[in-house]
């Protein structure tokens, strides 16, 4: 859980660098932006759409119904994006450059939380979305060695195994 909370700080400082960069950016910088963010949201649906058909066919249930959310989240965020983009071009056209400011930053939170959601849906395929190599784990006991007889705790319960407990009604 820590990882995860780690790795949203991460992209929210990310989005926070490059929103606070967005004020020098040219409209051309911004255009370009734009449609290339646009194209990697389409992508990241696309495959997350893919992921999805594969467990329908698969039968995946968990996996589908967490693809679902993500996919349903994805496709959002990218028709809010190309609504910004644009009226961003239309700001851009009128030069209200306040107004393009704020459509080219819809852009990039919906680009950054795209991509979240992406590396989210790629984590409900578990070990069938990572790619092929050689896992190891090395696991050692601590402290314990063959001569260790460790005693087990002792519960109070001990000895009393196969003794009925007394009656606790009368009407039995």
């Amino acid at each position: 859980m820590a990882f995860a909370v780690s790795g949203v700080a991460f992209a929210q400082e990310d989005i926070k660098a490059q929103l606070e960069q967005s004020a020098a950016t040219s409209t051309a910088e911004k255009t370009d932006f734009a449609t290339s963010a646009n194209k990697e949201m389409d992508a990241a649906v696309k495959k997350l759409a893919k992921a999805m058909s594969d467990a329908e066919r698969e039968r995946e249930a968990v996996q589908l119904l967490c693809l679902s959310k993500k996919l349903s989240s994805a496709r959002t965020l990218t028709e809010v994006a190309e609504y910004a983009s644009a009226a961003m071009n239309v700001a851009i056209a009128e030069n209200n450059l306040d107004m393009a400011e704020h459509e080219f930053r819809k852009i990039a939170v919906a680009l950054q939380k795209t991509r979240e959601f992406a590396a989210e849906g790629e984590a409900c395929l578990g070990d069938g979305g990572s790619a092929p190599g050689v896992t190891s784990v090395d696991v050692s006991q601590g402290n314990l060695d063959d001569e260790d007889d460790t005693e087990p705790i002792d519960d109070g319960s001990t000895g009393l195994l196969g003794i009925d407990p007394p009656d606790t009604s009368p009407f039995e």
